[in-house]
């Protein structure tokens, strides 16, 4: 009964975040702003006249340096 209940609650989280990738998604084909932005952000993309400043918190820069050792 756990087991199915977990399940359950399981199925409810992927449909949730099924119908967010799809919304996601559908911004992303209809709106080149948005493209533009999920690009420069998931990708770190920029034009040649620009500069990139990458700003780590404490737990991401040791994220970091643990997994180059």
């Amino acid at each position: 009964m756990k087991e199915l209940h977990k399940l359950k609650i399981d199925r409810e989280y992927y449909i949730k975040r099924i119908e967010a990738d799809r919304h996601k998604l559908h911004e992303l084909k209809t709106d080149n702003h948005n493209l533009e932005k999920f690009a420069r952000e998931q990708y770190r993309m920029k034009k040649a006249d620009e500069d990139l400043y990458i700003i780590l918190t404490p737990a991401e820069d040791r994220k970091i340096t643990r997994r180059n050792k």
